[in-house]
């Protein structure tokens, strides 16, 4: 217990308010795939026009964008503070975020009622929306009640930093790099903002080439979407294009490292690699018929046919296989090179450097 006690004590911040800017940075990192469509908005109507079609189909696409970059700028100023980290704080990170924010309360605003009649008046339509966000304010869904979440809490901890309280980067205690090291900690605080961050960009960069440029030349699909050959071999190609990347970053040292580090597996590591996952699934398909045939016992034995055990079980595709095999390697490459590399192997842990 102790040394899990001090092993704690070692990754958090020597500030223990810096916590509450890594939470609310996480917040916003996880709003943005939440549900920003409240329950009741207005089914769409043709009296919508293009503008009121376009803000309700397009138009969260684009605003999510702010919260997504939001989050990103906040891993970025854990690392890179700058001179003026208050400064920056504001601008990168609560900026963009209460933009993207207001941009789909304003969707929102204005899909809540729309003209139903060429004799209704704007000021009746204005208060109908205003009426329909009076009533449903407080059932905003949890993309809205994450990010207004990550921005107090980024509030809180800006608060301090106001007064000289607090600062920024994020650094664990008693943590220093050497000279000869300083290379590598860049190199590694560069990846870890990578693997957290603009690593999404990899495939939005590929679906853009693959996609968006045919689509901008030809004015039309290309047909080789509608191939399910293409949907199977995306994923692999984005996970081969991420890994690249990171090996990029790594620097010859370190891609050395991760070559050595690539070997076939003893026969006891392959059998407990195999056993743990397909036991895992067998756990939890079992779990889901025992449930299943307790519920037909209580209410529906003689009704309907018991539950099926063998229905619970399925093989699974070989794609599923090769995309799990592509997502373990690019883990295991992105960190191996850096954390089993005797650059970094002195420090044995996670050091801040602030230049």
């Amino acid at each position: 217990m102790k040394r899990l006690a001090e092993f704690i004590r070692s990754v958090i911040p020597a500030d223990p308010f810096q916590l509450l800017f890594l939470a609310g940075v996480v917040c916003l990192i996880a709003a943005h795939g939440l549900r920003w469509e409240p329950v009741g908005l207005p089914s769409a109507r043709q009296s919508e026009g293009d503008f009121g079609l376009w803000l309700r189909y397009i138009g969260p696409v684009i605003f999510v964008y702010f919260i997504i970059f939001s989050g990103m700028a906040g891993y970025f100023v854990c690392f890179w503070a700058g001179k003026h980290p208050l400064r920056r704080v504001i601008r990168w990170v609560c900026a963009p975020a209460l933009l993207g924010l207001g941009l789909m309360f304003f969707r929102i605003l204005y899909l809540s009622a729309t003209r139903t009649s060429i004799l209704e008046s704007a000021s009746s339509i204005t208060e109908s929306r205003f009426r329909w966000v009076e009533a449903n304010l407080w059932k905003l869904p949890e993309g809205f009640q994450f990010t207004l979440l990550g921005l107090a809490l980024i509030g809180i901890f800006i608060s301090r930093m106001a007064f000289g309280i607090a600062t920024l980067p994020v650094a664990v205690p008693n943590a220093h790099v050497s000279q000869e090291n300083l290379e590598a900690w860049r190199r590694l605080q560069l990846l870890i903002f990578l693997l957290v961050g603009p690593l999404i960009l990899v495939g939005l960069l590929l679906s853009f080439v693959s996609i968006g440029i045919p689509l901008m030349v030809f004015s039309r699909p290309p047909a080789y979407i509608q191939s399910i050959w293409f949907s199977r071999l995306a994923a692999v190609l984005t996970a081969a294009a991420a890994c690249t990347v990171v090996l990029c970053l790594m620097g010859p040292e370190n891609r050395q490292t991760v070559r050595d580090s690539i070997r076939l597996p003893d026969r006891t590591s392959a059998l407990v690699s195999l056993l743990f996952p397909v036991g895992t699934a067998v756990l939890i398909s079992a779990g889901h018929f025992v449930v299943d045939r307790q519920v037909w016992v209580a209410h529906d034995i003689g009704k309907l046919s018991p539950p099926e055990f063998g229905s619970y079980f399925d093989t699974p595709h070989p794609y599923f296989l090769l995309l799990l095999f592509f997502a373990a390697f690019s883990r295991r490459s992105s960190f191996e090179g850096y954390f089993k590399s005797n650059s970094l192997r002195d420090t044995g842990r996670i050091v801040e450097y602030s230049s």
